[in-house]
């Protein structure tokens, strides 16, 4: 299906199968302001047709395809990608971005309703870092060309390179400046009189260049910035008028030619186009807000600290944490900051991290609630000492009262087995099947003959029961349900046929860590010596 205005657009290919996920991408697309063209494709054959007839400007892909992969909808060309591709999945998993993003696509996003609705923001920005790859490749290109054609006139090839003599006029107008203003050599060459700033400025007037030959305090006025060293003058600006009125930063470096006798001969000026990497500082920007984002995502307390415990970053939770906010706090020192009793620990373990390299990881208590703490080592560029630590908090009084909750069940366990001198046994069964041990302790083996891998293997020890005794311990062990608890004398089977007679004593609950299971505690006293004895009194 295909969906847009008329107009020219950029053309994306969603390949997705599912087609509720379908309908969330083309809502989100319907309602940016931005128009967009968007073809649909629930197969890698049909996405293919689509590329064949109507290439697309901009792929996104379900990684998980009927017939494939979404990497394998990547088209190339000489090895090269021809159209970038991002890759949709169901789940985050750090090896799979990684095989992902090595294997050419442009970007990787799990999905989620957010997503979804962001798709139209992801786009444009997989289109804007597709354009500078090409504007990069291009430039890379052209700087081998530059090399080639261009080997006699000094090593910057891959700048402007504008010279003049003396007199101001135009010796050297090499490949690259006609590129970044459109007016080609034979046009340049031998003019004078500040011919050279039209292209630049539309107007005739003095540039960097001029500053080599003559001091003006007006031409500097007109920089952002100027640099002197030893001669050469430096300077940034924007230029609106270049690259087709598309603008470009400009980084431009002027110094004074002089011949074999060390007179000077006129001046040079290197001019490079340094759009890119402003935008490449835009882009670190941006990857910040979303490392961020990232970061207060969790509900973890993460910090990082100097050695003197100045709060270098925090996130969000570690901020509520602290009662305070990221912005008020950074800067300040944590040990100024914690409770009196929580600093001297606190000290004690980051400076040991300092000192030893080494992680350091405990857990503690506040105001009720407990925490697990990871204490990490941040080295140097040259790693050869620790500059900062890295603080990970998490709350887990939920894991520690689960916690509790079997050393309780382990505290019945030990109980049980105290009732008897002979075995115990714990079973759990799930509301819609039977009884199964779980756990045993005792002389099982030396009074059923069984080993405890094979009594674990038979799940319940009703078959050592004799057959007439069965009922009896349908009723009084494996019926029980929770809250009742049983007292009952039958008869086992040991496994070399020998009967034994025990007396048992069940109890059954809820699972305290399996609400929708019951448990059965059990413990057997052998009697079958005391039941000999009455039967030799009575016979007597």
């Amino acid at each position: 299906m295909d969906t847009g205005t008329g107009t020219k657009t950029s053309h994306i290919l969603l390949l997705e199968d599912d087609r509720a996920h379908q309908d969330l991408v083309l809502r989100a697309f319907r309602n940016d302001p931005e128009p967009f063209r968007v073809t649909l494709a629930g197969t890698i054959r049909e996405a293919r047709k689509v590329i064949e007839l109507d290439p697309p400007d901009l792929i996104i892909a379900d990684w998980v395809l009927p017939d494939g992969k979404g990497l394998d909808i990547l088209p190339r060309r000489d090895g090269r990608v021809t159209i970038p591709l991002v890759i949709m999945t169901s789940f985050g998993d750090e090896h799979l971005a990684v095989e992902i993003m090595k294997s050419g696509a442009i970007d990787y996003v799990v999905k989620s309703a957010t997503v979804f609705k962001d798709l139209p923001h992801i786009s444009r920005r997989a289109l804007r870092e597709w354009e500078n790859i090409l504007e990069r490749k291009r430039a890379e290109a052209a700087v081998e060309d530059s090399q080639k054609r261009l080997a006699d006139i000094i090593g910057f090839l891959p700048d402007g390179v504008l010279a003049i003599d003396n007199d101001g006029r135009v010796i050297a107008w090499n490949n690259a400046i006609e590129r970044m203003t459109g007016v080609m050599a034979a046009d340049m060459l031998g003019k004078g009189d500040h011919e050279y700033s039209i292209p630049f400025y539309g107007v005739r007037r003095p540039i960097l260049i001029d500053l080599v030959l003559m001091d003006n305090a007006e031409i500097e006025k007109k920089y952002d910035t100027i640099q002197r060293d030893n001669g050469r003058i430096t300077s940034e600006t924007f230029i609106s008028d270049l690259y087709g009125g598309k603008g470009a930063y400009l980084w431009g470096t002027a110094s004074p030619l002089f011949d074999s006798a060390g007179n000077r001969t006129g001046a040079i000026e290197v001019i490079r186009n340094i759009t890119a990497r402003r935008r490449a500082e835009e882009s670190v920007q941006e990857q910040k807000a979303i490392l961020k984002t990232l970061l207060n995502a969790p509900g973890d307390t993460i910090a990082l600290l100097d050695r003197q415990g100045t709060i270098i970053d925090i996130n969000e939770a570690g901020a509520r944490r602290l009662g305070v906010t990221v912005q008020g706090v950074i800067g300040q020192c944590v040990y100024d900051i914690l409770p009196t009793d929580l600093t001297n620990v606190r000290k004690a373990h980051i400076d040991r991290v300092f000192a030893t390299t080494e992680p350091v990881i405990f857990d503690d208590e506040r105001s009720g609630r407990y925490f697990h703490n990871e204490i990490f080592p941040v080295f140097n560029m040259d790693h050869t000492a620790v500059e900062y630590t890295a603080i990970f908090a998490r709350d887990i009084t939920e894991q520690k009262r689960i916690g509790l909750a079997l050393e309780k069940s382990e505290d019945r366990f030990r109980h049980i087995s105290g009732l008897t001198s002979d075995f115990a046994f714990s079973c759990t069964r799930p509301q819609d099947g039977g009884f199964a041990i779980d756990w045993m302790t005792g002389a099982y083996q030396r009074i059923t003959g069984y080993s405890e891998e094979e009594i674990l293997a038979m799940g319940c020890w009703r078959s050592m029961v004799v057959d007439e005794d069965q009922p009896l311990f349908d009723e009084k062990i494996a019926g029980l349900l929770p809250g009742m608890s049983s007292r009952s004398e039958l008869r086992v089977r040991q496994k070399d046929g020998t009967l034994k007679w025990l007396r048992c004593f069940a109890d059954c609950t809820s699972d305290p860590l399996v609400p929708a299971s019951h448990r059965l505690f059990c413990g057997c006293q052998d009697i079958t010596d005391q039941i000999k004895a009455n039967h030799a009194l009575q016979e007597s």
